[in-house]
């Protein structure tokens, strides 16, 4: 439970905190409320680094016969778009 180690961190320089539960700590050090301390971190990331998910491109491609041979004549949509070619085969 990181709530153990706000203290630690504060002496080690951390100006801000995100909580899931009540904390006492220094007035200079913002304390950030949420309900899920997980989901809150996942959407600080994306922002920091600029929403990367929105510039996917997904295509699935699903069925019994076939996806081979759609997948690699997708291939030529995806270069002239540049991007790289992932495949994933379960």
């Amino acid at each position: 439970d990181g709530h153990e180690f706000i203290e630690d961190v504060a002496q080690k320089g951390a100006v801000a905190v995100v909580v899931m539960e009540d904390v006492n700590v220094d007035a200079n050090i913002t304390v950030i409320k949420v309900e899920d301390t997980r989901y809150a971190l996942a959407c600080m990331s994306a922002a920091y680094f600029g929403h990367p998910a929105e510039k996917l491109i997904n295509i699935g491609i699903t069925g019994t016969k076939g996806k081979t041979t759609t997948t690699y004549g997708t291939s030529g949509f995806r270069k002239r778009w540049n991007k790289n070619r992932t495949y994933r085969n379960n």
